[in-house]
């Protein structure tokens, strides 16, 4: 808190308010006035070049350039910074580079030239007859000035052809095209873009066949803005049948890898971000250097997967029934390949995948979606194979730049097992890759609490135990990392504050049991032992974790005490009465046993439920009370309720059958029956957390996946 603090007064002394979106303008000129006054204007803007290392006045310049940099990082939010220096980890030592991109916005917008007024007034008639599809009037125009054909007839420097094709007029697409050579086919709008790089962004295939069979060159036009050919614009764009259509007219050489041509990796993340696996892996199988390219939006293949939850089953939230069915689906990952060159255009359009409905195994609703899930899924981890197996052909500077620590980290954070998987698999020593802070990637699956990664850990067999005991530069070993809190998204995903404890206390004492004795005492870098560490890391989650039991229990009681009132009530309350000795009349009949039977029941166990509430109001409330004292009461105390309220209906049930039945027998049994709404009310808002608390509880006695070690026949050398 100080250190932001400090952080926020040394930025108002440069800039009224730290960097946003609503206040970009005068945060640049305020930050701009600053830089002149201290004479670092030049370093930021380039005007003073970086001089060589060995020349006298590079000190000079390394330290204009450090003040330069030091103003602009105090003078925005740290997340923002922290952002940049997560994607340029090499370039944001540059505050030339970091004020380009964080302050020249303006320069980012792009600008294109706008034709003569006088021009395009002439040019309105044809103009609207084209947006209006009056081919008529526009062949008659057209018979008048012949070149109009190819003239630009708008502000933006459209040809005729443009406004069809943005229009959708297909027939009249149809007839231009016949009246313009292949050179005019080329002509581009002042965006830089051809008619047939329009069809492409629209996705009119019909248009695009149209003007291909006029001139075949037209796939490997690229555009001004970013020499961009037409199946990446169309990929840009999502339209996916058109892109299957165009990337088998599009000469595959024209996508080969190339640092100054990055058509082929747009492509490619273009597919896999559509989910176009089959494409993308034609692809990759071509070029796998590809996954490795920078694409138009600074991005690389590996990066996106390792975001992309989707892409694999451990990101899917796929519900309990759902993992069943889908475990039981078999795929060919040999399914809907990439058209051959020789079929003809309408047979090379790319479709989404159909389920035959002769498939036999599909006789679930919902099993033809998962069936095409999987599919995915399997083709996704072929393509993440092809990557890896390229991956030790790169160089460290190349595998620097690509961001490999960071890739791990975001794929560990969305908990995508298969991608590390994969990783291990094809690169076994990527097990001992530690970054700038000396933590691999079973370190990071302890910050961040994916317990199926870090499960991996077991199939390594004897270098498990040399892993274990790794420490960081910051000289914290395993179980010190368990003591962390780790990041707030990682540890919302467990609800309530006392099972967030309990699973920490989980992930600790499972730890704790990994490492040998004597690095349980040891001390990090601040002389913290681990236990010291998680005391120190978590109290404020205990202080939470407490209240939140309170309050559960609290409004749990007065429920349990209203079910037990209820219930003492009835029991002096006989149906159908008693005789002159004070015995039940219906004492025999069976409903009334059932309603006696149910009375007790009921009575017990909410007063068995008040009890455990109190004791649990009582309870201490220490650390470890969180793993197996509080959660073990707190199931008691949750299921005794519950079978309280169920009893109570069930003897509500029988009491009402008993009195409507003498009266009108025909609604005995739906007023019975309705008895139980309130149960099935109950359930649906107690009953997801009582199943949370006892699966929470069961994962302490397995919470890593041991079986990997006896299961697993993967060696890894």
């Amino acid at each position: 808190m100080a250190a932001t603090n400090t952080s926020s007064s040394l930025a108002g002394l440069i800039v009224n308010e730290k960097r946003t979106e609503a206040n970009f303008d005068s945060w640049k000129e305020c930050l701009k006035n600053y830089l002149i006054g201290q004479g670092l204007l030049g370093v930021v803007t380039g005007e003073d070049v970086e001089p060589k290392r060995t020349d006298s006045n590079y000190k000079d310049w390394e330290k204009k350039n450090a003040l330069a940099l030091h103003a602009i990082q105090i003078s925005c939010d740290e997340h923002t910074f922290s952002n940049l220096v997560m994607k340029e980890p090499t370039k944001v030592n540059s505050a030339k580079f970091v004020w380009n991109v964080l302050a020249e916005r303006q320069s980012k917008v792009l600008r294109y030239p706008e034709e003569e007024t006088s021009s395009i007034l002439q040019h309105n008639d044809l103009y609207m007859a084209v947006e209006n599809d009056d081919w008529t009037t526009v062949k008659w125009l057209l018979s008048l000035n012949p070149n109009d054909v190819r003239a630009k007839i708008t502000m933006i420097g459209q040809t005729a052809l443009h406004v069809a094709v943005s229009a959708g007029r297909l027939e009249i697409v149809k007839e231009l095209v016949k009246l313009m050579s292949k050179e005019d086919l080329e002509l581009k709008n002042n965006f830089g873009n051809t008619a047939f790089a329009l069809a492409a962004m629209n996705g009119s295939t019909d248009m695009a066949m149209i003007m291909l069979k006029k001139n075949k060159d037209l796939v490997k036009i690229k555009n001004n803005y970013n020499s961009q050919i037409p199946v990446v614009t169309a990929s840009l764009y999502s339209n996916r049948e058109i892109v299957g259509f165009l990337l088998d007219k599009t000469p595959i050489e024209v996508l080969s890898p190339h640092e100054n041509d990055k058509n082929g990796a747009t492509l490619l993340n273009c597919l896999i971000a559509d989910e176009i696996y089959d494409l993308a892996l034609d692809l990759l199988k071509r070029y796998p250097r590809l996954a490795f390219i920078e694409d138009i939006h600074k991005n690389y293949t590996i990066t996106l997967l390792a975001n992309k939850h989707s892409a694999f089953l451990s990101g899917s939230k796929l519900g309990f029934w759902k993992r069943r069915i889908y475990s039981s689906i078999y795929v060919n990952c040999e399914e809907n390949e990439m058209p051959s060159q020789e079929a003809s255009d309408e047979e090379n359009v790319y479709r989404p995948p159909r389920q035959d409905s002769s498939d036999k195994r599909i006789i679930i609703p919902q099993a033809s979606s998962l069936r095409g899930l999987k599919l995915k899924h399997a083709k996704a981890k072929q393509l993440l194979r092809l990557i890896f197996k390229e991956m030790p052909r790169l160089s460290n500077a190349e595998l620097k730049k690509i961001g490999l620590h960071q890739v791990i980290y975001d794929a560990i954070k969305c908990g995508l097992v298969e991608f590390i998987e994969e990783l291990i698999s094809c690169n076994p020593d990527i097990i001992w890759w530690a970054d700038q802070k000396g933590r691999t990637l079973f370190s990071y699956a302890i910050i961040l609490r994916q317990e199926k990664i870090f499960s991996l850990i077991y199939e390594l067999r004897s270098k498990m135990h040399t892993i274990v005991i790794w420490r960081d530069v910051f000289n914290n070993n395993f179980l010190h990392l368990a003591a962390k809190l780790p990041p707030s998204s990682q540890l919302d995903r467990v609800p309530g504050a006392a099972l967030q404890m309990q699973t920490e206390l989980q992930w600790f004492k499972e730890i704790e049991n990994m490492v040998p004795s004597k690095y349980k005492e040891r001390v990090n870098e601040n002389g913290e032992t681990p236990s010291a560490l998680f005391t120190k890391e978590h109290s404020k989650l205990v202080k939470e974790g407490e209240s939140w039991i309170k309050s559960t229990v609290a409004q749990c009681m007065v429920v349990a005490i209203l079910v037990a009132t209820a219930i003492v009530t009835s029991t002096f309350q006989f149906p159908g009465g008693v005789d002159n000795s004070g015995f039940p009349l219906l004492s025999s009949y069976g409903p009334f046993l059932v309603f006696s039977i149910s009375n007790a029941l009921s009575l017990f166990s909410a007063s068995t439920s008040v009890l455990i509430f109190l004791g649990i109001l009582a309870s201490r409330y220490a650390e470890e009370d969180f793993l197996e004292s509080l959660p073990r009461k707190l199931i008691f105390g949750l299921s005794t309720l519950f079978f309280s309220t169920l009893t109570m209906m069930i003897a509500f049930g029988c009491s009402i059958f008993i009195f409507e039945q003498k009266k009108s027998s025909w609604l005995a049994i739906p007023l019975s029956i309705l008895s139980f709404i309130p149960i099935a009310f109950f359930t649906y808002v107690l009953f997801p957390l009582l199943f949370r608390m006892v699966i929470n509880k069961r994962k302490g006695y397995s919470f890593f996946d041991k079986s990997k070690e006896q299961l697993r026949v993967r060696k890894i050398a």
